[in-house]
């Protein structure tokens, strides 16, 4: 009987001991698919790392190979682009006086540091707390590096309460990290915060900032229940990877936001939703030969949206294609005759080819459906004043 007993023991245990390590090994990947979110997430903003911990030191760079900057005891050093030369500047590497080959090597070198944070591989992860500070909720974990011992770290993640995308941003990073450089290899303890600035009406806000001024007023004092919000792992189906490319763009990741489209296009290659936001993602950042290309898939998966030709024709409006723009304006505007922006876009077009009479027609029609838009009364005044009305 006895025997019979601890063998029961053992089986319950042993359960135990299954269920613990299946939960472990979940947290551990979670934790690794939202560091690598935060490392995609950080290459495509103006991103920015403080080091709060010996060498103390502030990072910032922008992204597409843009300028970085960082600002320690020793004054501030900058380079116009990633791997060009360092120099001593103030002015993000336009001009400067060029540093000695130590320095230089010292900068990269706490480039890599915080670079290595979001290639850790964690292991053996607890999650130790969840709460809410301020307006978003916070995730702090316990983890080891992957097949390494020796002491964890603690990493901190955070989303705000109005983002309904399951991935959160690494905020906070405390421990040791492999050696870097140098010759002995000894692991070195650094603790990082992370964070972005995103440009909005002519400035760049913080991250706090940001999400303090888009935090819907009822939410701000509003007591929440934690146990409905959860830090997932990366999206596995097009839906989710569209919804994650929603709060990407509403942030200022447009190349993460395009990224996630289409891998949404790639497991579903007939959703509209996906194809046109990639398109609209293309035409907001630049690249309107992109955008055609989507927009005009997306007209072939739904032909009567209006507001798919709208998009279609600004793209060519600002690749100086007037006639072409003309045509899909023309087409919007015959889906949805109260499409005040196809109106307004096609006067502009029209004034462009020197139709005037025809841009203020469109621009009274523009008017009469949005009497509040102030660039339709601008526009189609200079147009009055030229001809001499």
């Amino acid at each position: 009987m006895l025997s019979v007993i601890r063998n029961i023991v053992v089986i319950v245990v042993g359960s135990s001991v299954l269920v613990l390590s299946t939960l472990q090994a979940q947290d551990a990947k979670i934790v690794a698919d939202n560091i690598e979110f935060s490392r995609d997430f950080y290459s495509g903003v103006h991103f920015s790392a403080i080091s709060e911990s010996a060498p103390s030191f502030g990072y910032q760079r922008y992204p597409d190979n843009g300028p970085e900057r960082i600002q320690c005891d020793a004054g501030t050093f900058a380079r116009s682009e990633h791997r060009k030369p360092w120099l001593k500047s103030e002015n993000w590497g336009e001009s400067g006086r060029p540093v000695d080959k130590q320095t230089a090597a010292k900068l990269d070198t706490w480039i890599k540091l915080v670079e290595a944070v979001f290639n850790f591989g964690p292991s053996e992860v607890k999650l130790v707390s969840k709460s809410r500070v301020r307006v978003s909720v916070e995730w702090t974990f316990e983890a080891r590096a992957a097949n390494r011992t020796g002491s964890s770290v603690r990493l901190t993640f955070a989303r705000p309460l109005y983002d309904k995308n399951q991935n959160a941003l690494l905020h906070d990073f405390e421990g040791s990290l492999p050696g870097i450089g140098g010759k002995t290899g000894r692991a070195t303890r650094v603790k990082f915060s992370f964070g972005y600035l995103i440009a909005a009406s002519g400035f760049e806000l913080s991250e706090a900032a940001w999400e303090g001024l888009e935090t819907p007023k009822e939410l701000e004092n509003k007591p929440i229940d934690l146990s409905k919000f959860d830090m997932g792992p990366k999206p596995t189906d097009a839906e989710g990877f569209l919804n994650r490319a929603g709060a990407r763009a509403f942030n200022g990741d447009m190349t993460g936001a395009i990224a996630d489209c289409t891998r949404a296009i790639e497991l579903d290659p007939n959703s509209v939703t996906a194809v046109y936001k990639r398109g609209a993602l293309k035409l907001q950042k630049g690249d309107y030969d992109g955008a055609i290309a989507d927009l005009s898939r997306a007209i072939e998966l739904s032909p009567n949206t209006a507001d798919y030709y709208s998009d279609r024709g600004l793209a060519k409006l600002r690749k100086r294609d007037n006639d072409g723009a003309i045509v899909d304006f023309t087409r919007a505007i015959e889906r949805d005759a109260k499409n005040a922006i196809a109106y307004r876009n096609r006067a502009l077009a029209k004034n462009i080819k020197g139709d005037a009479d025809g841009a203020l027609a469109d621009y009274n029609h523009s008017i009469e459906l949005d009497p509040k838009n102030v660039n339709a009364f601008n526009n189609r005044g200079n147009i009055k004043q030229a001809k001499g009305d």
